[in-house]
């Protein structure tokens, strides 16, 4: 199916359309907020394996990358952006927690495994051979987001007694951790790591994270290409 155009109209009931790509975590992540705040949107999906069309990247995305978003006629992108605008938007039910601090610290969270997890995530996804030495910093960068989440005293990111924007801008990544168990035998240690494998466990539960999840299948196929050269 093509790509809809900026000029194409929404479909009946939808709020919003949202470019996406199945297999990327960035686009998920908006997925995921929009399923929290259940806003009606319509889905067009982009092949990342090909180059993108130069309409798409005139009207709705100069860096080519998914998520990108059309709301009222204008274009929205980048996936902490999205987000970022659908709580601004439509601020029910909040996914930031109400308190300044707490809110902030939330942000750090974002921050600091986009920092210490994600790039080492990306090596083990797609470099091959998966060395040890990537499968050791990639659970380095796990070890971090496990002590702030002991620091924090909560069962979530958000601070609060369920998921918040930090816990759904960081399970994509999580979620694909956890096939990479089959994939790369690569595991979080429950014993070594209780919060955050507790996390993961809580999130994987979490009727949010089931309806916007990522497709097993999908990954696997993907992740396949990069190892097995196809």
């Amino acid at each position: 199916m093509s790509l809809k155009t900026k000029d194409e109209p929404l479909s009946e009931g939808a709020k919003l359309r949202l470019y996406s790509g199945k297999n990327c975590p960035y686009a998920q992540r908006t997925r995921l907020v929009l399923a929290a705040k259940g806003i009606p949107y319509e889905v067009s999906e982009v092949d990342l394996t090909i180059p993108r069309p130069g309409w798409y990247l005139n009207d709705m995305n100069p860096n080519g990358t998914v998520p990108s978003m059309l709301h009222n006629g204008h274009n929205i992108y980048e996936s902490l952006v999205c987000c970022d605008y659908l709580e601004e938007v439509y601020p029910e039910p909040s996914l930031y927690n109400p308190d300044p601090l707490k809110r902030a610290f939330e942000r750090i969270y974002i921050q600091t495994w986009a920092c210490k997890g994600i790039p080492h995530y990306y090596k083990v996804y797609k470099t091959h051979p998966i060395t040890e030495e990537s499968k050791d910093d990639l659970l380095k960068g796990i070890a971090n987001m496990d002590l702030l989440l002991k620091e924090a005293k909560s069962d979530y990111f958000s601070g609060t007694d369920r998921p918040g924007m930090a816990d759904y801008m960081m399970w994509p990544w999580f979620e694909r951790i956890i096939f990479m168990n089959e994939l790369a035998d690569f595991k979080v240690p429950e014993n070594d790591y209780p919060m955050i494998t507790s996390w993961m466990s809580r999130m994987l539960k979490d009727k949010v994270a089931q309806k916007a999840n990522t497709d097993k299948d999908v990954f696997c196929a993907s992740f396949k290409r990069y190892h097995f050269g196809k």
